[in-house]
């Protein structure tokens, strides 16, 4: 039993390192349109879609679909 916790904590762990946050090495890693999204959520902290594509300069569809693949990268929290 004892070694059987050992084993869930290891896969516990890589999972909790597997997970992606939003830091610089990440945005390093991304597409320009992802870093740039990054790094105005970066700037605001939180903020509407509209804030991002303003920020960004391209339409808020665009902004959206770009915050919904971040968010699919676990990247970002809604």
């Amino acid at each position: 039993n004892e070694q059987n916790k050992n084993c869930n904590t290891v896969i516990n762990n890589r999972e909790e390192q597997e997970e992606e946050t939003l830091d610089a090495t990440a945005l390093l890693n991304l597409p320009d349109h992802l870093r740039k999204t990054g790094i105005a959520i970066l700037k605001f902290g939180e903020a509407t879609v509209d804030q991002i594509a303003s920020e960004i300069d391209v339409p808020p569809r665009k902004a959206k679909n770009n915050l919904d693949r971040l968010t699919l990268m676990k990247m970002l929290n809604k």
